[in-house]
């Protein structure tokens, strides 16, 4: 695995770092073929936003995240499985 990438499953974490601007570089399936991972650059600022999110410190405007949402959840039915 590449250590300048940060992978996450978590379609919510997904549409929080993209609201944050944070740029998805590649969407690759496990082995199983059962879960997608987004990989991210990993930055300071990709960190930070990781742990608000976690951490439970992250704010989004609630119409803005539900309409994100949706997209990364259709993104994520239309990749293929690899």
């Amino acid at each position: 695995m590449n250590d300048d990438l940060y992978r996450t499953s978590d379609m919510a974490m997904v549409t929080y770092l993209r609201m944050n601007g944070h740029a998805v570089q590649n969407i690759v399936w496990d082995s199983s073929g059962y879960t997608a991972y987004w990989q991210f650059l990993k930055t300071e600022s990709l960190i930070g936003a990781t742990d608000d999110f976690t951490s439970g410190r992250a704010r989004v405007d609630p119409r803005m995240f539900n309409r994100d949402f949706a997209k990364t959840k259709a993104e994520f039915h239309n990749i293929s499985r690899k």
